[in-house]
């Protein structure tokens, strides 16, 4: 149990540990590259300040509006051991962002008529409704109501690849751990190894996740997105430092917004938070061979440029020139809030659609998109038709779309996009 002395202890010590990293930590020069149309220029200027001083060390921010690409700037290091420089063509990954993804290809497969929110799982999935989820719709399942954010026996990542019919069986086994439909909680690594399940299922041709987006999505709209990667890509990936507990010790205590997470975490190590982060055996790596495993729940990879077209696509309509990505009934089931109210996990409240999360941007105004661990995001403003996205390798403790680096670009281009539009 943890006493005020632990955590003074524990408090004094992030300290230490973190002002001898950045001592030793080497400096290595500001770069930034990309593109942005004139009017923008206070945008690349507070981006620019954010690599140099090292707010920034890796980073890829984009903005479509209206169909065009406005803003595209990356900087920083894909490896800084190696110094790497951040490219044109570096992928990152996406952590939870990931989700959202997921959630627009299910989209596409509503759109396509292979897919039906209203259905049970069980429909597409025989075996699903064991152990009391014989209620549970695609809807629920997208968003989080299904009870099954943990499982009773731990998951590995190779669990996909290796027994692909043993992992079905077990995830239709798992009984939910409350009642599906009575409350909502974050499914953050069980989400994936359902979604993926029901998307192959219930796609025509039975295609795995990794290629029903790349062909479904990616490479009709020429986006450069993949949830798992092909071997071939991984060289251009960005290497990432997971928050080490120091860093989020040190963040916390400035932070009152994430104290209440940290207790949750430390003082209730059977609730259901908790459990829901211990669902995979063993700590999410930059190994390559980890890359290229096809998961929604965290593995997807792409850059900026890509996440924001997507997002953007869909705040315009659906259409990309000539192509349609669905129809605007579908975007409107999409962008439509299914549950709202407080977490059965954290306590906190959110808004949740049919696998999108409802965010309100720093003109206080609803969007919808997908946040992900380290400060990843990316939505749509359906209002002013834009798509933006912000991907970094630099993870900070903020997942929710709050991280202060990407808030000051986002508030930034507002800023400038009153000016645009005059």
């Amino acid at each position: 149990m943890f006493t005020t002395r632990n955590t003074v202890f524990i408090v004094i010590l992030a300290f230490i540990l973190n002002y001898f990293k950045n001592v030793f930590e080497e400096d290595l020069p500001p770069v930034v590259e990309g593109f942005f149309l004139p009017e923008f220029r206070s945008v690349a200027e507070l981006f620019r300040k954010q690599v140099e001083n090292q707010k920034e060390k890796g980073g890829n921010f984009a903005v479509y509006f209206k169909g065009e690409l406005v803003i595209d700037l990356w900087g920083g290091y894909a490896d800084r051991d190696s110094h790497q420089r951040w490219k044109n063509d570096t992928l990152a990954t996406l952590f939870s962002t990931t989700k959202g993804v997921a959630a627009i290809l299910a989209a596409k497969l509503v759109d396509k008529g292979h897919l039906d929110y209203k259905e049970l799982v069980s429909h597409y999935w025989p075996g699903f409704e064991s152990n009391g989820k014989h209620n549970v719709t695609v809807e629920m399942l997208l968003s989080h109501q299904a009870g099954l954010s943990y499982m009773d026996k731990k998951l590995t990542l190779n669990d996909v690849e290796s027994d692909p019919e043993k992992l079905r069986k077990t995830l239709g086994n798992e009984r939910p751990k409350w009642p599906p439909g009575t409350g909502f909680a974050y499914h953050g690594i069980t989400f994936g190894f359902y979604i993926d399940q029901l998307l192959q299922l219930a796609d025509p041709q039975k295609r795995r996740v990794d290629r029903l987006l790349i062909e479904e999505i990616a490479e009709p709209l020429n986006l450069d997105l993949y949830i798992g990667l092909p071997k071939c890509e991984v060289y251009r990936t960005a290497r990432f430092d997971l928050v080490s507990v120091t860093k989020y010790v040190t963040k916390l205590i400035f932070t009152p917004s994430l104290w209440k997470r940290l207790w949750i975490f430390l003082r209730y190590p059977d609730s259901i938070a908790t459990k829901g982060t211990r669902v995979l055996k063993g700590p999410i790596t930059n190994d390559p061979a980890r890359r290229c495993i096809p998961l929604s729940s965290f593995n997807g990879h792409g850059n900026a440029r890509s996440l924001a077209k997507l997002y953007g696509i869909l705040a315009n309509g659906g259409k990309d020139g000539g192509k349609t990505l669905m129809s605007l009934e579908t975007i409107r089931r999409l962008f439509t809030p299914i549950i709202s109210g407080y977490t059965l996990d954290l306590g906190e409240y959110e808004v949740l659609g049919r696998g999108l999360t409802e965010y309100n941007n720093t003109e206080g105004e609803t969007c919808y998109g997908h946040p992900g661990y380290g400060g990843q995001m990316g939505f749509s403003d359906v209002k002013e038709n834009i798509g933006m996205a912000y991907l970094t390798n630099d993870l900070s403790v903020y997942g929710i779309g709050n991280d202060p680096k990407f808030l000051a670009l986002q508030r930034q281009f507002y800023k400038a996009l009153v000016q645009y539009k005059r």
